[in-house]
């Protein structure tokens, strides 16, 4: 074996171990949950005077002019 194999190998099995005993502290760990403070922002009305223009793009009309093939 070469030597970058066996530093592979040896880092695999670190993080392994690491990421085991990371999800096993979680699930054994008892936290007590806090109150949770949520800060909220109130933003102005917003009042809307313009009309919504039908735009059509080139790509939409390609597809709308295409047959609809039956399967």
């Amino acid at each position: 074996m070469t030597t970058d194999t066996i530093l592979s190998t040896a880092l695999t099995f670190v993080l392994l171990i690491g990421g085991t005993a990371a999800i096993g502290s979680e699930l054994v760990g008892t936290r007590h949950p806090t109150a949770a403070t949520t800060h909220g922002v109130m933003l102005p009305a917003v009042t809307v005077i313009g009309l919504r223009q039908n735009v059509v793009t080139a790509t939409a009309a390609a597809v709308a002019v295409q047959p609809q093939r039956v399967q």
